[in-house]
């Protein structure tokens, strides 16, 4: 009972955060304050669930669309060198100079 209970929550706050226009994982949403008002408001308007309930649903789905968001902001980049080939991810805000170094020190060189 508890996991469809749990389900019919997350079925009611996707919905409610739809007909809002809510975005979590935007701005101003990703800021504490502004979803603790978020979790006000589900609560009132929604009328069958505790704030803590509400809460904790909330929560996890805002971190699931962040680390969804994160992996979409992903690059792999494959270097050479002479011990070999590496393979590593970066997020596509990184500058070059950070991604150069970052896969000097992982190959065992210096900053070129």
């Amino acid at each position: 009972i508890r996991v469809r209970r749990k389900m019919v929550l997350t079925e009611e706050l996707v919905e409610w955060l739809k007909k809002e226009k809510i975005k979590l994982w935007l701005e101003p949403w990703t800021s504490s304050g502004q979803l603790e008002s978020v979790i006000a408001r589900a609560t009132a308007e929604l009328g069958t669930w505790e704030v803590g309930e509400v809460a904790a649903e909330m929560e996890r789905l805002q971190a699931r669309a962040l680390a969804k968001l994160a992996t979409k902001r992903m690059v792999t980049i494959t270097a050479r060198g002479t011990e070999g080939e590496l393979e590593a991810s970066f997020d596509c805000g990184a500058t070059g100079a950070e991604v150069r170094r970052a896969m000097a020190e992982r190959l065992g060189g210096g900053v070129n």
